[in-house]
């Protein structure tokens, strides 16, 4: 874009008097990734994922799967598809909402492992919840090592492990 100055003397100073502009072919010239990886855009697009799990959002969070994704909880029967998951944590997210804290990941083109706390807060009494019997108001923090194995930039299996003890806090009353 060229602009006239002041010093040009002319009437129109300041306005645009030339615009040049160019288009190519979609995705010439740049460069596609995959959704998740090493690379800093993909280490934010799981990010993006931690936060629509923790939102109990799986019209997002299961863009981030294969359609035959395998979730291993090693607490319940392991669950196959993007479907079995999804009715799983929205059933669960009904009485208790569980939330991601990221500590640390380290990520590559085939997994992604993630430090993270797991807390579980019962909106609703939850005296059979899996991890732990929860009142309404009590929460269930714990430590995990989250391994995500990639296929095309997409999660492919997730398998999580307890990297502590689960700690209770139940809600003043």
């Amino acid at each position: 874009m060229a602009y006239r100055t002041p010093t040009t003397g002319l009437a129109d100073a300041g306005k645009v008097w030339r615009l040049k502009t160019m288009t190519w072919p979609a995705g010439k010239g740049v460069t596609k990734l995959p959704p998740l990886g090493p690379h800093p855009s993909q280490v934010a697009a799981y990010g993006a994922y931690t936060a629509a799990f923790s939102n109990g959002d799986p019209g997002r969070y299961t863009r981030f799967y294969t359609d035959d994704v395998e979730l291993l909880l090693g607490s319940v029967p392991p669950m196959k598809g993007k479907q079995a998951i999804a009715d799983f944590y929205t059933a669960m997210f009904k009485r208790v909402r569980e939330s991601l804290t990221v500590h640390a990941i380290t990520a590559n083109e085939q997994e992604i492992v993630s430090d993270t706390t797991s807390r579980f807060t019962a909106i609703a009494d939850a005296p059979d919840f899996v991890v732990g019997a929860l009142a309404r108001g009590d929460y269930i923090e714990v430590r995990v090592i989250v391994t995500y194995a990639l296929r095309d930039g997409l999660i492919e299996r997730i398998a999580v492990r307890r990297a502590g003890e689960p700690v209770t806090v139940r809600a003043a009353n």
